[in-house]
């Protein structure tokens, strides 16, 4: 065989690469053979492979780069080729050099590699050299190549299913290997094998090695969060207790394992299996008693998730669907240890034992000892007691399963009980029964409220001893809140019927003592339910004995949000403060009632609002939740109205009433004494600080605009206006600061709509309108941010609201005006000629002329740019024939009021103006004339006949306008006088009595007067008189 790797093969000379061509049938043609025949061929040349030349490439002494290249090339054919015999042996002495640590990690992982597919492709002609490649992977501890020798051990055994030559040396080695393996992550492939190793060959793994094995697969199991990993040791614990003894040692790690892995959806059912397999053996008391142990071990106390795969597997082997016969153990052997997981307060462990205890009644119920009862109610005691220490010192409320579990348990036990199918202790369950009467089926203590609220009356002598120790046991003492707001609907009932004549005994020993504390209650809907109450008993009660008092505990309610919020400061959080809502739409319903009622009550209502205001603003509440409760109070406070007089009433209707009751202002001397009485002063100013600091840091879009809308309309009621807001200048500052340019705090805004600039804008800018109406009581400083802002609202979406609050600027506030209107002339001459800001820009230049102080200090520009921003409007393309009229009287005004040293500039100015529109309007003329003939004579009708006329109507007012216009600057031009000399006294006595005659001669009227004395003329006189 040896001369074969000699001779064979068609040259000493051909490369390996050439020699794998060859094999596989590459580069050369070939003749179809017949299958046999290629077989055969095919045996010869796998038999003839390895020749000297080929494995002269692999030796020692040709260089490493050419050796791993040559293995690469090699690899597949060693993997999917049978080698000729003893092939695999010259091969690895020619390459076992390169697995030395010396040698780089990528050549002793390409040889690894190699040797791997060697073994794989090989496998059935190894024999002992089996064992040889074994004692390879087990002395080469690199840990570089861990990957490379699993990769050899799986060739080897075929999976773990053979073991052959490695028997007793195998267990030893994969029980040191394992943690190393599992540190490299391939802890998968490696159960796996070791799965195949217990299921073919478990004899010879010894106990020692099985269980060291078993102990570190269950704390992979229980530590990992790989699902594959976890499924690979459910199928090694799987096998070891189908195929092997499970040594007694293991049974703690195992169990551990398999309580853990049952928690996981995935592996609950395969868990199930692998337990009850377990539980099948000999082994399964030992089971049970070590689960007992587990729940019984104070260190596993902390560990709910082990502690309820317990439970289950004792209640579901014991008395569940899966029940395991053969174990043949009491349920008084058991219960103990239920109890103590009950006890451990694990709401997940405390629901696993109500499901097992309510399995084991509802089926196995008559096979229970009264000692197995007394044992159960001792395990629903301590549910019980869980569930309670959840609601009064967690603040947590049991889960709905839990709840509803418990209820089921306690209807089947009371169903045994009334068929007689209970032989357990009656003093024992009516205990249980009284005890845990916050877990009974809720419409049981519905009813049973309500039995009891039908029973009092007040025909008893003690029946107000009765409804204290109700409204104590099912209000006060109660946590369940429909059994709380049942009670409560009940006193609610009892004291409609009965208030008449025991209002001040229900109010006093009842209502106050019990109600008094409503604001440190956790249930927010008995809060509700109380302030509802309570405002309800504000509306039927004496207001002057209990009004105040019951808004009282309303006003503790309310106190407490704020601190709620205020606690929220730092650490923003949306809390819903359901009793503040109620609390505030009941006090905002309950004002306008209250306003036309001579007792206080509606001043300490708007107070109340007005603080709740306040304390959102001081606490930075911008949360969801409280946006609904300022939009309310904002709502109400924004919608009162004052007379004259100064009374108080609300304009939600067209006619609004006032009360004499309540007043924003201290009324006359001789009013009061026909009124009889003193009206109480509303304290507005705190509302208006309320508005104040709401436009200074309110962060919620729709709240802030709520406000803007309202602000307008109480701006318009001035005697309210000035009895609420003494300081206009900060209001006037504040609202100019949001439609400045750069204001970062607008910016801050949240639930904005997209254009909500311009929007914020249109709120804003007829609020600045209004405040222009109190000059006297806005500061220099506010005046000039005032029409700084309206100068800047120009270029905007509110131009016309700001050029209209401008000429009430002019007016209003002159001396800033002064100042200022040049700039604002300047920026106007911006805004775009459009035919909506044509009215209102007009009237701005008008209003200007009667007020020679605003522009005795003009120069030549600012004349200039009063005439550029009016000459646009005379163009009767865009504009109606009243706006070309208005403009030209107001250009003709201020050509009037112009300095005589600038009225030339000014003449050339608009005469360039008006002959270029003239031109314009020529040239438009001509062309639809040329188009009207073109029309007549294709006899087509012109559909705009109408429009054309109109047009033409308005080209016909402004030339006439223009003519006018023009003559009216050649003649004032240089001179505030007219051209005509100014006749004498004298020239008028000897004309006074004469004949004259006008003519139109051009643009001139030409007036000719003949002197004389009456009737006295000359007869060319006379000739003339009477043409």
């Amino acid at each position: 065989r040896q001369t074969n790797y000699v001779q064979c093969g068609p040259g000493r000379d051909m490369s390996v690469r050439k020699k794998i061509g060859s094999l596989l049938g590459i580069g050369s043609s070939r003749v179809p053979q017949t299958p046999q025949k290629a077989d055969e061929l095919g045996r010869a040349e796998q038999s003839t492979f390895f020749t000297a030349d080929v494995l002269r490439e692999l030796e020692r002494g040709v260089p490493t780069p050419q050796r791993v290249r040559a293995l690469r090339e090699l690899q597949e054919i060693v993997a999917s080729k049978q080698l000729e015999e003893h092939a695999v042996e010259c091969v690895w002495s020619a390459i076992q050099d390169l697995v030395e640590p010396g040698h780089p990690r990528a050549v002793r992982q390409q040889a690894l590699s190699f040797t791997a597919a060697l073994v794989r492709g090989q496998f059935d002609d190894l024999g002992p050299l089996r064992a040889h490649f074994f004692l390879v992977i087990q002395k080469h501890c690199v840990v570089e190549d861990v990957d490379n020798r699993l990769e050899i051990l799986i060739a080897l055994t075929q999976g773990g299913r053979n073991i052959q030559y490695m028997e007793e040396s195998i267990g030893p080695f994969l029980l040191q290997w394992m943690p190393e393996i599992i540190s490299v992550g391939r802890a998968v492939e490696f159960i796996s094998l070791l799965v195949n190793c217990v299921h073919f060959n478990a004899a010879y793994l010894d106990e020692e090695v099985l269980m060291g094995l078993v102990e570190l697969t269950c704390l992979e199991a229980k530590r990992s969060k790989q699902l594959e990993l976890i499924d690979c040791c459910l199928q090694f614990l799987n096998a070891v207790v189908c195929y092997s003894s499970l040594p007694t040692d293991t049974l703690a790690a195992f169990v551990t394992s398999l309580s853990h892995t049952l928690n996981i959806e995935r592996f609950s059912h395969r868990s199930l299996e692998v337990m009850l397999k377990l539980l099948g053996t000999q082994l399964g008391r030992s089971v049970i008693y070590t689960l007992c142990m587990v729940i019984k071990d104070s260190a596993n106390s902390n560990d709910p998730l082990l502690l309820r795969g317990a439970v289950f597997f004792i209640s579901m082997s014991m008395w569940g669907i899966k029940r395991v016969d053969s174990l043949e153990l009491s349920y008084a052997s058991v219960l103990p240890y239920i109890k103590q997981a009950a006890l451990s307060g694990h709401t997940i462990v405390v629901y696993e034992v109500t499901l097992s205890i309510s399995r084991l009644i509802r089926k196995h119920h008559s096979q229970l000892l009264p000692l197995e009862w007394d044992q159960l109610y001792s395990i629903l005691g301590a549910v019980h007691t869980h569930t309670s220490q959840l609601l009064q010192h967690t603040g947590e409320a049991p889960t709905n399963n839990l709840v509803h579990s418990l209820q089921e348990l306690f209807e089947n036990v009371e169903e045994l009980r009334r068929e007689g199918r209970s032989i357990g202790s009656v003093e024992r369950f009516y205990s249980l029964v009284e005890t845990c009467m916050d877990i009974l089926p809720m419409h049981s203590v519905l009813m049973l409220v309500v039995h009891k609220m039908e029973s009092i009356d007040p025909v008893d002598q003690d029946w107000m001893a009765r409804l204290t120790r109700f409204i104590h046991k099912f209000y006060s003492s109660e946590r369940r809140t429909a059994v709380r707001l049942e009670a409560l609907n009940s006193l609610d009932n009892i004291f409609s019927k009965f208030y008449i004549s025991h209002e001040d005994q229900l109010v006093e020993e009842v209502v106050l003592p019990v109600l008094g504390r409503v604001a440190g209650d956790c249930d927010p809907e008995v809060r509700c339910r109380v302030v509802r109450l309570l405002l309800g008993l504000v509306s039927v009660c004496q207001p002057l004995t209990w009004g105040g008092r019951l808004l009282a505990v309303v006003d503790t309610v309310l106190q407490k949000g704020l601190d709620t919020l205020a606690g929220l400061k730092f650490t923003p959080v949306d809390t819903k403060l359901p009793d503040t809502k109620v609390a505030v739409f009941g006090l905002s319903s309950l004002l306008k009632p209250m306003l036309h009622s001579p007792s206080p009550l509606a001043s300490q209502i708007f107070n109340m609002l007005v603080r709740v205001l306040l304390g959102h603003y001081e606490a930075k509440a911008f949360i969801p939740s409280t946006c609904v409760i300022r939009l309310t109070i904002f709502n109400t406070i924004l919608s009162l109205r004052s007379n004259e007089l100064g009374q108080i009433g609300f304009s939600d209707s067209s006619l609004i009433r006032f009360t004499p009751f309540f007043v924003c202002r201290s009324m006359p001397v001789n009013r009061l004494t026909d009124l009889h009485f003193q009206p109480v002063t509303l304290d507005l100013i705190a509302a208006f600080t309320a508005v104040l600091t709401c436009l200074t840091q309110e962060r919620e879009w729709e709240v802030l605009v709520q406000v803007l809308v309202h602000l307008e309309a109480v701006l318009q009621d001035r005697t309210l206006t000035l009895a609420s807001m003494p300081d206009l200048s900060a209001l006037c500052m504040e609202l100019c600061s949001l439609v400045e340019e750069h204001n970062q705090k607008v910016h801050h805004l949240i639930n904005v709509p997209s254009h909500w600039t311009r929007a914020l804008c249109s709120y804003v800018y007829p609020l600045l309108s209004s405040l222009c109406t109190y000059p006297s009581h806005l500061s220099r400083m506010a005046q000039y941010t005032l029409v700084s802002a309206l100068e800047g609202g120009l270029v905007g979406s509110c131009a016309q609201v700001c050029v209209s609050a401008l000429s009430t600027c002019l007016l209003e506030l002159q001396a800033t005006m002064i100042r200022l209107l040049p700039r604002v002339l300047h920026r106007m001459g911006q805004v775009s000629a459009t035919p909506t800001m044509a009215i209102p820009v007009l009237e701005f230049l008008s209003s200007a002329i009667p007020v020679p102080e605003l522009y005795s200090t003009f120069v030549e520009q600012q004349y200039l740019c009063v005439f550029g921003i009016g000459l646009p409007y005379t163009d009767p393309a865009k504009y109606s024939s009243h706006i070309i009229a208005m403009a030209h009287r107001v250009l003709a005004q201020w050509f009037i009021c112009c300095r005589v040293q600038y009225r030339p500039a000014m003449a050339q100015f608009m005469i360039k103006s008006l002959s270029t529109t003239l031109t314009v309007i020529q040239q438009q003329a001509l062309h639809k004339a040329s188009g009207a003939l073109g029309g007549h004579l294709g006899g087509k009708t012109d559909a705009s006949s109408e429009g054309g006329v109109l047009l033409e109507g308005t080209n016909l007012l402004f030339s006439e306008l223009t003519e006018v216009c023009l003559d009216m600057l050649a003649r004032y031009a240089y001179s505030n006088l007219s051209t005509q000399p100014h006749k004498s006294s004298g020239a008028d006595f000897l004309i006074s009595q004469v004949q004259s005659k006008t003519w139109l001669i051009g643009n001139s009227l030409v007036t000719v007067t003949t002197s004389g004395h009456g009737a006295l003329s000359c007869a060319r006189c006379g000739a003339v008189g009477g043409g």
